[in-house]
C-alpha cells in the first residue's frame, strides 16, 4: 500500500499508510484539500483532486473543484469568483448576446451591400452561415480583450488553467467545439440535442466537454442590478423592431 506524506501547518507530515490518510480526512483533523505526496509524484498536490484517492462520500462536489480566483498574466488583478459557479444558463446568455451583436453587424452590412438576396436567403441557412462565420470572432476578442461583451456584461471569465487569455488557436479549437457539440451547427434538431446534453453534462461533471479538452477554466462572479438591466435593455431593443415588422405585416381588419 502506498505511504503518503501531508502537509500540516507548512509542515511535511509522514509518511503514513493511505487508509491512515483518508481516515485523517474523514475525521476532519485534514482538509479534503491538504497537500499531499507519494513515491513516484512529481509535485505535491490537493488530495481532493488525485483520481481514486478520497472515496465518494469524500470527493469534492463539480463546484468545488472551480478554483476561487483566477489570475490573469500581465495584470495584477484577480477574477474573485463569487456564489454558484456551475451556471449554464448564464453561459448561454453571454454567448447569445455576443452572436446576437455579430448577426446585427453583419445584417447592417448585408442590407447596405444587397438587401434582396438578404431577403430571399432562408432563415435557416442563413443563421447556419453566421454561426459559422462567428467561430473565428470570439478567438480574436478573447486573444486581444481577454473577454467577450456578453462575458463582461455576465461577470464570466475563461481563461487556460494558469490563469493567461487564450491564444487565437486556442480560441478557434474551442470555438468550434462549441459551435459543433454544444449548439450543432445550428441544425434545428441536432442543436436542441446538443444543448440538452451540454448543459446536463456541465451540471453533472463541472466542465464542458470543449473547455475539458482544452484545459480551460470558467469562473463566475455575482451579477449586480445593472448588468441585468443593461441586458434587458439590449433584448428589448433587439426585440422590439423584430415584432414591429412582424405586426406591421399582418392584414388590417
Amino acid at each position: 500500500m502506498k505511504q503518503w506524506n501531508y502537509a500540516e501547518s507548512d509542515q511535511s507530515k509522514g509518511p503514513v499508510s493511505e487508509d491512515e490518510l483518508i481516515q485523517l480526512i474523514q475525521s476532519g483533523r485534514l482538509p479534503r484539500n491538504t497537500l499531499v505526496w507519494t513515491e513516484g509524484q512529481a509535485d505535491w498536490q490537493p488530495a481532493s483532486e488525485i483520481a481514486g484517492l478520497l472515496p465518494a462520500e469524500l470527493a469534492p462536489s463539480p463546484s468545488e473543484l472551480l478554483p476561487p480566483t483566477l489570475r490573469t498574466k500581465g495584470t495584477p488583478d484577480d477574477f474573485a469568483a463569487s456564489g454558484e459557479q456551475l451556471r449554464p444558463w448564464i453561459r448561454y446568455w453571454a454567448r447569445l448576446v455576443d452572436f446576437l451583436i455579430f448577426s446585427l453587424i453583419v445584417g447592417v452590412i448585408f442590407s447596405i451591400i444587397n438587401d434582396a438576396a438578404l431577403n430571399r436567403m432562408n432563415d435557416t441557412v442563413f443563421g447556419i452561415i453566421l454561426l459559422l462565420a462567428y467561430i473565428p470572432v470570439e478567438p480574436l476578442l478573447l486573444m486581444s480583450w481577454g473577454t467577450t461583451p456578453g462575458k463582461f456584461l455576465l461577470n464570466i471569465q475563461l481563461r487556460n488553467e494558469d490563469g493567461s487569455k487564450l491564444s487565437f488557436s486556442q480560441g478557434i479549437m474551442r470555438s468550434v467545439g462549441v459551435v459543433i457539440k454544444g449548439q450543432g451547427i445550428g441544425i434545428p434538431l441536432v442543436a436542441l440535442i446538443t444543448h440538452i446534453y451540454a448543459y446536463k453534462r456541465l451540471l453533472n461533471q463541472g466542465q464542458t466537454v470543449w473547455d475539458e479538452s482544452g484545459n480551460h477554466t470558467v469562473a463566475h462572479r455575482d451579477i449586480s442590478g445593472w448588468r441585468i438591466l443593461i441586458l434587458v435593455l439590449f433584448l428589448a431593443a433587439v426585440v422590439a423592431p423584430i415584432v414591429w415588422e412582424v405586426q406591421s405585416e399582418l392584414p388590417a381588419y
